[in-house]
């Protein structure tokens, strides 16, 4: 469990009463991972929700170009108070890319599934977190089109027309 202070640094967690940042306090704690490791996989289910803390932590993704598959990272990685694992929130709650920390890394990592659980009880401020959270999954989405795309005009010499 993490205090309900460290929880008010952020702004996934501002607007949420004293209530839900116990509640969500006590599905959190604070895990460390190495350089080089892994927090999840692509196509596995999403059952953590990470909030970086301090180090760096790089999405992956593998994509298919000329019909050989390549293992992608995005084009930078997310550091401090960023977001990481959004699609353990959101259904059908199978992550869509690989998280790998790019330095040692302090996470607050969450158990989503009593989250979700806890968001769909109280709506009021579920409604407020999934804000918070669609704003995280539209940047990330923008990045890794614009990623494939240079991909993709890197292997044909010329450029993509979108």
């Amino acid at each position: 469990m993490v205090s309900t202070e460290l929880l008010r640094r952020y702004p996934l967690f501002a607007g949420q009463n004293h209530y839900m940042l116990e509640e969500i306090a006590r599905l959190s704690s604070e895990v460390t991972r190495a350089k080089n490791e892994w927090l999840f996989h692509e196509n596995e289910e999403a059952n953590r929700l990470y909030l970086v803390l301090e180090g760096a932590v790089a999405l992956t993704l593998f994509v298919y170009l000329n019909g050989k598959q390549q293992h992608l990272a995005t084009s930078h990685s997310l550091g401090k108070n960023e977001i990481v694992g959004w699609s353990s929130i959101v259904t059908p709650h199978q992550y869509k890319l690989g998280a790998r920390a790019v330095k040692d890394s302090q996470l607050l990592e969450i158990n989503a599934i009593p989250l979700r659980q806890l968001l769909d009880d109280n709506p009021e401020y579920g409604y407020y977190f999934l804000g918070q959270i669609t704003e995280v999954i539209s940047e990330r989405f923008m990045l890794i089109n614009i990623q494939i795309m240079s991909l993709m005009a890197d292997q044909e010499g010329k450029p993509v027309a979108g």
